[in-house]
């Protein structure tokens, strides 16, 4: 079986190097335990455990996408369950309660016992005085322009 070329990004630099080197120089050089052949078998293995890591990924990625699908989905209808339940017990003050207290209500105004706080600083100038400068009147025989 022949192996794909060996310049992939999936096999280490330093490797690709050393398997270049015996291709071009020293084919068929053979140590005991070590010879090219070794070198693109080993090379072979890595791309397909990587294969493997690539297709587990994206299977991976596919059943999160599936349970965030579903996950909505069942939000979705246990919302409108719960809207329907809210007209059913319009009669049932025990039931209207139980679902009153699953606190998901789009449509029931939330009622706040205090008014909201007020975010940010508070104001250095009361309210009322708003000019940066203090005004000084204006007198009639003074004028505006002339001197005093």
């Amino acid at each position: 079986m022949p192996t794909p070329p060996l310049t992939s990004d999936s096999i280490p630099a330093f490797a690709r190097e050393v398997i270049a080197l015996y291709t071009e120089t020293m084919p068929e050089v053979r140590f005991p335990d070590l010879d090219l052949q070794v070198l693109e078998s080993t090379a072979a293995e890595l791309r397909a455990a990587l294969l493997c890591v690539e297709r587990a990924t994206a299977e991976l990625e596919a059943a999160r996408t599936a349970a965030q699908q579903h996950g909505e989905l069942l939000e979705a209808r246990a919302e409108r369950a719960l809207s329907y339940a809210r007209v059913f017990a319009e009669g049932d003050a025990l039931l209207s309660e139980r679902i009153v207290a699953l606190g998901r209500s789009k449509s029931a105004p939330v009622a706040h016992s205090t008014p909201p706080k007020k975010r940010g600083r508070p104001r250095k100038n009361p309210a009322g005085d708003t000019s940066l400068f203090e005004a000084e009147p204006v007198s009639a025989v003074q004028g505006i322009g002339s001197a005093a």
